[in-house]
């Protein structure tokens, strides 16, 4: 802060720190609900709105294949498959249709896959493919499963397709369908045709189980590969022909991952969590650099539920999110989120209680994610995430505020070796802005010291909030959406100061 400018100008950097101490952070110091957009000011998120509540849950699999004008979502749960259909708009069309194959099937601590793919002799239609690893209470579970197709747009129990049984999951690497799990093993079937399976075809391709595979892009052509993450290592998987068909080389035998669900993809950089830091793979794996909040990630994951961490991605706004159970939640109530366009990172506590599993947008113009709490049917809710021009909760066609807000860096004279308090006296307002909204100004005297707080409402008619008579040695500033129909998109607010009392004040 400028000694002699009395008017400062409220910009920190992008992003949240909640790793060390709050007066050495230059960037925002708390958030909920609140993103950066690309100039790197505080935004409020977007809104989301119910499409449905009929699912059978908890939900840990989950999967949306636009067809012929609908969107297909599957989902898995102890129960088995279940289908509903929604509009490329998002909104519901149909079911749930039980897809659960014939004669039914029970998977305790069930955690699914789900592919697609063509399959042109079968049954000559889009296809879907569904695998049930019991994985959701340990990531290293050697019980094997059966993987299931059936054709995408009918509503018949999904049918075993015969493929070796598999404790990791299943993955299409076009146009060969892949199972993986224990000891390193993968196995694949003949080329588009997921319903036959030869015992020769199948490898080991590491030591330890294989949790998570993903297609990527090969050699000339449109050569099949992919990479295969296990408990300890990434292989990568490339097409040569027969009569080895694929060969297989290790990226790195010494890296780690939190969970089977926590890879995703962004613009062909593969973005993970390990067990002690974050990963990516862009030819070659690199640690993630992280110094705003990995200490406070890795110190209040809940990691007996560690299975229940997963990934996805808000392309719109250039954002890898990871759902996690945050300190003695059983379920994913919190994301830690990295801004891939700004290199920095925030978080958000998650509403209702957190989200199970989602599926980012691609036809569907939106996120969808599944909700954690069940109704008085006992059934789970899917949210359309992201909705445009809306910042509300919507539900039953009635919307509800969304909490946001963030908190700015402290403002000091400190760190010029003076004493005073800083005096604010004014704030100028330049923001974008949708109903009233709350200042909260907290002063302390010392780091440790107790904090009082003052706060301010204005309206979107305010062009300024006078009649401040704010000082404290430290100073910061919390800015909160809390109404029906709010928003908020920083500008550049201004902040006129003066030099305060000399005993140290805090409020």
């Amino acid at each position: 802060m400028s000694d002699g400018n009395p008017i400062l100008l409220l910009s920190g950097k992008p992003g949240v720190k909640k790793d060390g101490t709050r007066v050495e952070a230059e960037y925002y110091t708390e958030s909920v609900w609140c993103r950066f957009n690309r100039l790197g000011r505080p935004r409020k998120m977007n809104g989301y709105s119910k499409i449905s509540e009929l699912a059978t849950g908890p939900v840990y699999g989950f999967e949306v294949i636009p067809n012929g004008g609908y969107a297909y979502i599957f989902s898995g749960s102890d129960m088995g498959v279940e289908m509903q259909t929604i509009t490329l708009q998002g909104i519901y069309a149909g079911g749930p249709y039980n897809r659960t194959v014939s004669g039914g099937v029970t998977v305790s601590n069930a955690m699914w896959s789900f592919d697609t793919i063509y399959d042109p002799t079968g049954l000559n239609a889009p296809v879907v493919l569904a695998h049930g690893g019991q994985n959701l209470a340990n990531i290293d579970s050697d019980i094997t499963s059966s993987t299931y197709y059936g054709s995408l747009t009918v509503t018949t129990p999904l049918v075993d397709s015969g493929a070796p049984q598999a404790s990791g999951g299943v993955v299409v690497l076009h146009p060969y369908v892949f199972v993986y799990g224990s000891n390193g093993q993968v196995a694949w079937s003949g080329a588009g045709l997921p319903a036959t399976w030869s015992g020769n075809d199948q490898a080991r391709i590491t030591g330890s189980k294989i949790v998570y595979a993903a297609p990527v892009r090969g050699g000339a052509g449109q050569a099949p590969a992919g990479l295969f993450w296990s408990l300890d290592s990434l292989v990568r998987a490339t097409y040569v022909g027969a009569p080895a068909v694929f060969n297989f080389d290790t990226i790195t035998a010494e890296s780690s991952i939190m969970s089977s669900r926590c890879v995703i993809e962004m613009d062909g950089i593969f973005y993970w969590i390990g067990t002690d830091r974050f990963l990516f793979y862009n030819g070659i794996v690199k640690e993630l650099p992280n110094q705003l909040n990995s200490n406070d990630f890795f110190a209040n994951i809940n990691l007996n539920y560690r299975q229940k961490v997963w990934g996805t991605k808000v392309p719109r706004w250039g954002e890898v999110w990871w759902f996690y159970p945050r300190g003695t939640s059983t379920k994913a109530n919190w994301a830690v989120i990295y801004n891939v366009n700004l290199q920095t990172w925030y978080d958000t506590p998650i509403p209702e209680n957190g989200r199970s599993d989602g599926y980012f947008a691609q036809v569907v113009p939106n996120p969808i994610f599944v909700g954690v709490e069940p109704d008085a049917l006992d059934k789970y809710a899917f949210w359309l995430h992201e909705t445009k021009q809306n910042f509300d909760k919507v539900e039953n066609g009635v919307a509800s505020a969304i909490q946001s807000y963030f908190v700015t860096q402290d403002i000091n004279y400190v760190e010029q070796g003076r004493t005073n308090n800083v005096r604010l006296t004014r704030v100028e307002l330049d923001l974008n802005q949708a109903e009233d909204m709350t200042v909260y100004r907290v002063g302390y005297a010392y780091p440790r010291s107790v904090s009082v707080t003052e706060s301010s409402t204005f309206s979107i008619t305010d062009t300024k909030i006078d009649d401040i008579r704010s000082q404290a040695r430290y100073l910061f500033l919390k800015f909160e959406s809390n109404v029906a129909g709010g928003f908020y998109e920083m500008g550049d607010c201004r902040l006129w100061l003066d030099r305060g009392d000399v005993r140290p004040g805090g409020g």
